[in-house]
């Protein structure tokens, strides 16, 4: 049966960005309304669809896990899950705790806490690429659009260390962008560029270049071939698809070409600026950004098509290229929240939304969620599924939930637990 799909605004993106730009969208032939008997808003929806994670025998015993210094203090429930006894948490963990046993394809791990206490920890149905490893805190997922107020955070920096302002158009920083001048700072901070998107409307960015989902040019991108001096020149040639300023859209082009104003202003790869000013700082020990071959999670290819996992972070870079692990996204958001990556007037300013068309959804590296009283970023990147969810200000203090998940086929769990988070917290 066909689904509602009033999806809460913080997962709006999931299903829009299932691959960076695939040579065949390896999900195009799975059927998400096929996955539940009822409506998805249904909190008592049952998984139909027959097919099953692969289990591992030989994974370790779940008798005696160890999931490492967030688990400590907890109570463990079985099947990797551990819970907070506070009573104050006990309608957050039973949201959790039913999501999470709903269905076999949530292949993740999944945190809710505060600035104090963990509240909610699990890891399910899927182990790491040892084979034995249980997916945990410290698993690194390709965490794809998690990467956006990564690149907010670091153009805030800069700009309290008055290395630019927001209002600066961007060719004072890339002087070979033709139209550079008709573009601030603060648009492609706000996704109000105007600009096409270079992985999502390929051939409108690209022209003729792009030769197709399976050509030469694709391939090319797909093994972080295609240069910085390609990817100028396109943008020259490919114009506006609106006008810059006013009007948001989503648009991957933005955050790629700040990653590139960061690399000209500091001199330095965007991949070590966010390492030493941020990273380290959160300590974020299991982070990096255009990097490949550290991801400890097995992405699930085995949706249809000839679908296979593809590392391009330099393609990538400043958009969807950073690899994380829950814990680390979980340091990051307390700092954020601290003041200690940005002083309180720059974390404000970042986490205020600039009106866009018609209405106002988008602040800066961040979707807003619950009219404003809260901040995400999700999305689906190859297998890869994840969320980051912020609530500032609750009765529990400021409140994270972080979903990483191996595979796209837990995005209705994933957007379960955030509509009914907030429903509990109104």
């Amino acid at each position: 049966m066909k689904h509602k799909k009033n999806m809460s605004l913080i997962l709006l993106t999931a299903m829009l960005f299932t691959t960076a730009c695939g040579n065949k969208d390896p999900y195009a032939e799975y059927a998400y309304d096929d996955l539940y008997e009822t409506d998805s808003s249904n909190d008592n929806a049952v998984i139909t669809d027959d097919t099953t994670p692969k289990e591992n025998t030989d994974a370790v015993s779940d008798s005696d896990p160890d999931f490492g210094p967030l688990s400590q203090g907890l109570s463990y429930e079985g099947d990797y899950i551990w819970v907070n006894d506070k009573p104050e948490y006990s309608e957050l963990i039973e949201i959790l705790r039913s999501e999470c046993k709903k269905t076999k394809f949530n292949q993740g791990v999944y945190i809710l806490a505060n600035d104090n206490e963990i509240i909610f920890l699990a890891g399910l149905n899927s182990v790491e690429t040892d084979g034995i490893t249980q997916v945990n805190p410290y698993t690194t997922y390709e965490t794809g659009a998690l990467a956006l107020p990564i690149t907010a955070v670091a153009i805030y920096q800069l700009e309290e260390q008055e290395k630019l302002k927001l209002t600066d158009t961007i060719d004072k920083y890339l002087p070979e962008y033709e139209f550079g001048k008709q573009i601030t700072i603060n648009n492609l901070l706000y996704m109000q560029s105007g600009v096409y998107d270079y992985l999502r409307s390929p051939k409108d960015f690209w022209g003729d270049a792009y030769d197709g989902i399976n050509g030469e040019f694709t391939t090319r991108m797909y093994n972080d071939e295609v240069t910085d001096e390609e990817f100028m020149q396109a943008l020259n040639d490919s114009g506006f698809k609106h006008e810059p300023g006013g009007m948001v859209n989503y648009c991957t082009t933005d955050y790629h070409l700040l990653a590139m104003i960061i690399e000209n202003i500091t001199g330095e790869s965007y991949a070590d600026y966010v390492k030493k000013n941020i990273f380290d700082v959160c300590g974020m020990e299991n982070s990096s950004a255009v990097s490949k071959g550290d991801i400890t999670s097995v992405p699930d290819v085995n949706m249809g098509g000839d679908a296979k996992y593809l590392e391009m972070p330099n393609t990538l870079r400043g958009a969807w290229d950073t690899h994380s692990c829950a814990a680390d996204i979980l340091a990051f958001d307390r700092a954020l929240m601290s003041n200690r990556l940005l002083s309180g007037e720059s974390k404000d300013k970042m986490l205020t939304s600039q009106k866009g068309y018609a209405i106002e959804i988008y602040a800066g590296g961040l979707f807003l969620a619950d009219n404003g009283k809260g901040f995400a970023t999700s999305g689906g990147i190859q297998s890869y599924l994840n969320l980051d969810c912020f609530l500032p200000d609750t009765g529990y203090g400021n409140l994270y939930f972080i979903d990483l998940e191996s595979t796209l086929r837990a995005y209705y769990v994933s957007e379960n637990i955030s509509r009914r988070l907030l429903e509990a917290l109104k």
